[in-house]
């Protein structure tokens, strides 16, 4: 959850999808049509649709008012997020290039599960089988 204050932020699904890619890889610059595959995954879409994005998204986050920076552009390369990052209730290890460490091949878990306690314990009895 993105929060400005205490209030949630309300982000589009492109903007929020922008975001996610760039944070996921903090300090790292990620290439424009890197991030383009990314945010429109399989369809085509013009660099101006990526600038437009990544202007709206400073804009909701307030990047560069109050002396705030988040996203830095590097000219004819990418973009590249610069803020502290810290992920939450994971307790996984980070990687030295910030990505979260896995034991195994599923996709990283950044966030607790929140209200299945009981469905949890369940499936994580011994030879429940989930059931």
């Amino acid at each position: 959850m993105l929060l400005e204050g205490d209030k949630p932020l309300r982000l589009g699904s492109r903007a929020l999808d922008t975001l996610i890619a760039l944070v996921e890889r903090p300090g790292k610059l990620m290439s424009k049509n890197e991030l383009m595959e990314r945010v429109w995954p399989n369809t085509h879409v013009e660099e101006s649709n990526l600038k437009v994005n990544i202007s709206a998204l400073r804009r909701m986050i307030g990047d560069g008012s109050g002396g705030h920076r988040y996203i830095v552009s590097v000219p004819g390369r990418g973009y590249s997020f610069v803020a502290p990052v810290a992920f939450e209730g994971a307790g996984l290890p980070l990687l030295s290039d910030g990505a979260v460490k896995n034991k195994h091949n599923l996709p990283a878990h950044l966030t607790r599960l929140i209200g299945r306690d009981d469905a949890v314990a369940r499936l994580a009895r011994p030879g429940s089988g989930g059931h």
